[in-house]
């Protein structure tokens, strides 16, 4: 595992669960990345794990890269899980990678992705975004209560009347 990250001590059920979690989200992203053209270098795979960690100090995941020893015919599933992952975070920030996942052919595309997220692990807005509070429940994303007004039309052939003020109460009175 080129990637690891050092884990808190959790109760063994949640752990299971996590890692269930992450299997299944791993083998949904499988097929993202097709196969390279040649085997990646793993000289790039490093710089490539380094880049992540650096991003991934950002999210506050305390990511342990090893090294690559030899070339490898496809990239881990945790990488993959991280380059989505950080993909999506880049996208939301407006700087979206500059290879699209599936697009990725070979080494030359893994450094391009690497010197970019080399780039926005720099970036000190990017940090803000990534740590920016999420809104709350019936707040918009600048803090402020979002208002939503409902206003009805008449469709065709109806009309809108005066609201008339009517006195409930004075229905409810005993007959005699």
């Amino acid at each position: 595992m080129p990637l690891s990250a050092d884990m808190p001590s959790i109760p063994e059920d949640l752990r299971m669960a996590a890692e269930a979690s992450d299997a299944e989200i791993e083998g949904a992203l499988s097929g993202l990345i097709p196969a390279p053209d040649k085997p990646y270098s793993p000289k790039v795979l490093g710089a490539l794990a380094k880049a992540i960690t650096e991003v991934a100090k950002l999210m506050q995941i305390d990511l342990k890269p090893e090294p690559y020893t030899q070339p490898a015919e496809a990239l881990e599933p945790e990488v993959v899980r991280f380059l989505a992952m950080v993909d999506a975070a880049s996208k939301d920030y407006g700087a979206p990678l500059p290879v699209a996942l599936e697009d990725i052919r070979g080494d030359k595309e893994l450094m391009v992705i690497a010197a970019h997220l080399t780039n926005l692990a720099k970036d000190a807005a990017f940090n803000d975004f990534l740590n920016m509070p999420l809104p709350e429940e019936g707040m918009d994303e600048e803090g402020m209560e979002t208002e939503v007004e409902v206003k009805v039309k008449p469709g065709k052939g109806e009309e809108m009347g005066e609201e008339e003020d009517f006195d409930f109460a004075s229905r409810m009175k005993p007959r005699r």
